[in-house]
C-alpha cells in the first residue's frame, strides 16, 4: 500500500513532526517514506531478520514510521515499544522485551535505554545506500501473505506480565477500512495526533490510517500536549485538522488549562471528527467542551465516542461522522456500532449465552480485525478468543449493552464491587463523586472495594487539583460526595482518599489503573493530602 501510494502521490506530503513548541522539526512525502523505507528493509534483510520480532525504540518521530513501515516489507514482526524516562517504563521495556525475545532493535542513534537491553541496534537515521532494489528484489526476503504477522502490540493494562497482541497484515488491512468507513476518510484527510506512536490509537489512527486513504497526518510529541493542551488546539487551527481526538481526559485538559482569552483566536470550524475512545466516555466533558469552544467554530456533531482495544486492531465501535453525541435510556453516552464485517454480542460472561435485548452482560466482538491472540500465551488465548456458535469472539471482559443496534459500555467485569450482596460499577461511583462537587471534577478518580474485618469495603481514592485547599471546603466536598454517591446508586463508601492531582498511576492511554490504586492503597503507599479528612 505504501508503495502505491508513493507511485501515485510522491510529491504530497504523508507526515509532519512538530517540536515541543508547536515548530514543524521534520516531513515527509509519500515518495521521501518509501525511499527510507526500501533503505531500511535492505538492511534488515541482509541481515537477514525477516520473519523476525524487531523492537522498535524511538522517541517522537518520524523515525518510527520508517522503521514499521521497513519491518512490514521486509517480513519481520514490529513491536512497539515505550520510550519515555522514568524507571516504570524501563522495567516495562525489559518486561516486554523477555516476552518478545526479539533478534533486534530498531532505534537511532544515542537513544539511552536500546544498549542497555544487550540486543543488536540498528540504527535508521544511518545513512545508508539501499543499493538497487527495483521492485524487491532481494531472494531472501519471506513470501508472505496477507495473514502473516505484522505487528505485536503489548497490552497497557495493570497486570505484572505484558501480553502482546497478535496482529496480521489482515487484521491491520481491515480496522483501516473499518475507521475509514466510519470516520468519512478520504485522501481529504488531514489528522492531528499527539498520542505516543507506541500505543494503537496512535499508531493504527495516526500512522496506519493516512497511508491508507492517502491523507495528511500532523503528530505532535505527546509531552507537548500534557504541558500545554492549549497547543493541540492550536495545532488544529493552524493545520485546518479534519480529524483528531484522544480519550476523555484529553478534553477534560483543554476544559481546565485553555484560558479564555485564547478560545477566541482558535479556529476549529474545519474539525469534522473529534473523536473520544475511552471507557468510559465522559459525556458531561464533552458536551463542556462543545459548549465552551463553539465560539472557535467547533461543531458538536463532530463528537465521535468509539469503543475499542488492542486485541481488536484498535476500532471495534464507533458512530458516523456527523452523528454527535447519543445516550441511551439510562444516560450512558452510545459508542455506536460496528463496521465493514465487525459484529458485537452481549454474552453471559459464565455461559456464553446471549443475554435478552437491552440487557447487560460482556461484550463480545468478531471480525477480519480481531487478533489470532497473545504472544507465547495459550492460556490467556484460549480464555479471551474463543468460538461461540461457529463463530470466533473475542471476550473482551468489558460490560455493556445494546440500545437500537449501539453499544452503551458499562465497565470492566473485574471493576464491578460487590458490597453487602449488591453489585456496583465502578465506573458508576467514579462518576457519581466527580460530579458531586466542583473540586473533584475532571481530576483521576478510583473506585475499588478492599476486604476489610466486616466484608469488602467501598474505597474512592480522588485526585484534587490544588495541593492547599482550604479544610472546609475538602470536608464539605468529601460529605457531598458521600451523600452523592449514597442518593445515586444506594451505596456507602467506607473511605475517600484525597491525593494530589496526576499521581495516581495510568496507563498510556490515559485511564487510571484501578488495581494498581488498590494494590497501592493496601500497601499503605498512597500520599494523602489531609489524612484526617480522607480517613
Amino acid at each position: 500500500m505504501l508503495s502505491d501510494r508513493a507511485a501515485a502521490q510522491r510529491d504530497d506530503v504523508a507526515f509532519v513532526q512538530l517540536g515541543n513548541t508547536g515548530l514543524e522539526s521534520e516531513r515527509l512525502t509519500f515518495g521521501d517514506l518509501d525511499d527510507r523505507v526500501r533503505a531500511v528493509a535492505a538492511r534488515l534483510l541482509r541481515r537477514r531478520l525477516g520473519g523476525e520480532r524487531l523492537l522498535l525504540l524511538f522517541p517522537p518521530g518520524l523515525d518510527f514510521i520508517v522503521a514499521l513501515f521497513a519491518c512490514f516489507r521486509a517480513g519481520a514482526v514490529a513491536v512497539p515499544m515505550p520510550n519515555n524516562a522514568g524507571r516504570r517504563t524501563a522495567d516495562r521495556i525489559a518486561a516486554i522485551a523477555r516476552d518478545a525475545q526479539p533478534a533486534a532493535i530498531l532505534t537511532i542513534r544515542g537513544d539511552p535505554l536500546a544498549p542497555l537491553l544487550g540486543l543488536p541496534c540498528i540504527h535508521v537515521d544511518d545513512a545508508d545506500d539501499a543499493g538497487d532494489w527495483a521492485g524487491g528484489g532481494f531472494p531472501d526476503r519471506p513470501e508472505g501473505g496477507a495473514d502473516d504477522l505484522a505487528l505485536m502490540q503489548y497490552t497497557s493494562g495493570s497486570t505484572s506480565r505484558p501480553k502482546g497482541v497478535m496482529l496480521s497484515h489482515a487484521n491491520l488491512l481491515a480496522n483501516s477500512a473499518m475507521i475509514a468507513a466510519a470516520f468519512g476518510h478520504d485522501r481529504a484527510l488531514r489528522g492531528v495526533g499527539w498520542l505516543p506512536l507506541y500505543h494503537d490509537m496512535g499508531l493504527i489512527g495516526h500512522v496506519l490510517q493516512p497511508v491508507f486513504v492517502g491523507g495528511l497526518s500532523v503528530l505532535m510529541p505527546p509531552l507537548s500536549f500534557l504541558q500545554r493542551p492549549q497547543r493541540w488546539l492550536e495545532t488544529i487551527s493552524t493545520w485546518r485538522a479534519t480529524t483528531s481526538g484522544g480519550p476523555s481526559q484529553a478534553y477534560a485538559l483543554c476544559l481546565r488549562h485553555v484560558p479564555d482569552q485564547a478560545i477566541a483566536d482558535l479556529d476549529l470550524r474545519s474539525w469534522r471528527v473529534a473523536y473520544c475512545g475511552s471507557e468510559p466516555v465522559d459525556a458531561s466533558t464533552l458536551r463542556g467542551f462543545a459548549d465552551r469552544f463553539a465560539v472557535s467554530g467547533f461543531d458538536a456533531g463532530a463528537l465521535l465516542p468509539c469503543y475499542g482495544l488492542a486485541e481488536a486492531s484498535l476500532l471495534a465501535t464507533s458512530g458516523g461522522a456527523g452523528e454527535g453525541l447519543a445516550a441511551g435510556a439510562d444516560g450512558r453516552v452510545s459508542c455506536g456500532r460496528p463496521w465493514g464485517d465487525g459484529t458485537v454480542a452481549i454474552v453471559d460472561p459464565d455461559t456464553g449465552a446471549a443475554v435478552a435485548d437491552g440487557g447487560i452482560g460482556e461484550i463480545c466482538v468478531s471480525g477480519a480485525n480481531v487478533a489470532s491472540g497473545y504472544w507465547n500465551d495459550p492460556d490467556a488465548s484460549a480464555r479471551a478468543f474463543c468460538v461461540h456458535d461457529g463463530v470466533r469472539r473475542l471476550r473482551t471482559g468489558d460490560l455493556g449493552r445494546l440500545h437500537d443496534g449501539t453499544l452503551h459500555v458499562h465497565g470492566r467485569i473485574k471493576d464491578i464491587l460487590i458490597v453487602m450482596g449488591s453489585n456496583y460499577a465502578a465506573e458508576d461511583i467514579e462518576a457519581a463523586v466527580t460530579a458531586s462537587d466542583g473540586l473533584f471534577a475532571q481530576q483521576g478518580v478510583a473506585a475499588f472495594a478492599t476486604q476489610g474485618t466486616a466484608g469488602e469495603r467501598a474505597i474512592v481514592v480522588q485526585e484534587v487539583a490544588r495541593r492547599r485547599t482550604d479544610e472546609e471546603l475538602v470536608i464539605r466536598a468529601t460529605q457531598a460526595a458521600r451523600t452523592h454517591v449514597l442518593r445515586a446508586l444506594g451505596l456507602r463508601v467506607d473511605e475517600i482518599v484525597l491525593v494530589r492531582a496526576g499521581s495516581l498511576p495510568r496507563t498510556s492511554s490515559g485511564k487510571i489503573q484501578r488495581g494498581q490504586v488498590r494494590t497501592v492503597y493496601e500497601q499503605g503507599g498512597l500520599v494523602r493530602l489531609d489524612r484526617t479528612i480522607a480517613a
